[in-house]
């Protein structure tokens, strides 16, 4: 399932995203073992996954990525430091990488002695495959979700509550839902496909 707003804003990552889906990319391969771990700074790894990544860049606490001999950055994974865990929210190549995300578990695995890690494969695009592959069980099924979107533009839910968003609407009334005070404002809901939460301990 893809958003017209992704396809307008991004088309080169949507189209290379449906050919490595179909196995079908040119993309260049490289092997993990030929690659070299690196931390990566914050703008580093904005610009990366603001090109390589259909959600673009996001806040993290580590980020590590996977670097060629000749010191070219082709793979990046973005960790989220919770209580007694790690949230991996984000993870993008530019390459063919492979192993790359086996090799990038391997590393935090090492460096932070086997914590708990999670994650989420969108369901629009993965069933998580690739967590499968390196340990992680399936943890829960989250139900679909849906955001506001008016023009190319799109919101997640959570930036209109009668608390905080809506309140900025020129006609807000608070005795109204929110559903019918965005409509009444010309935004409209898309929903997304739900998200497969995976856990490794």
């Amino acid at each position: 399932t893809i958003f017209e707003h992704e396809f307008n804003s991004n088309q080169s990552l949507v189209k290379e995203k449906i050919l490595n889906i179909l196995k079908l990319s040119e993309n260049e391969r490289v092997f993990a073992r030929c690659t070299s771990v690196v931390n990566v700074d914050k703008s580093i790894k904005s610009n990366f996954l603001n090109k390589h990544h259909i959600q673009g860049n996001a806040r993290s606490n580590e980020t590590y990525g996977l670097v060629t001999a000749e010191n070219e950055l082709v793979a990046v994974i973005d960790l989220i430091r919770k209580k007694d865990s790690y949230m991996i929210s984000r993870f993008a190549t530019s390459k063919n990488v492979v192993g790359g995300f086996s090799k990038l578990i391997k590393h935090i695995e090492f460096i932070h002695d086997k914590p708990k890690l999670y994650t989420f494969a969108d369901l629009r695009w993965s069933e998580g495959n690739v967590y499968i592959t390196n340990g992680f069980k399936v943890d829960s099924l989250l139900p679909e979700d849906y955001y506001w979107t008016k023009g190319d533009k799109v919101w997640h839910k959570f930036n209109w509550r009668h608390t905080s968003g809506l309140k900025k609407l020129e006609h807000y009334d608070k005795n109204l839902s929110e559903s019918v005070n965005m409509h009444n404002h010309g935004y409209y809901r898309i929903w997304d496909c739900g998200k497969i939460k995976f856990v490794k301990n």
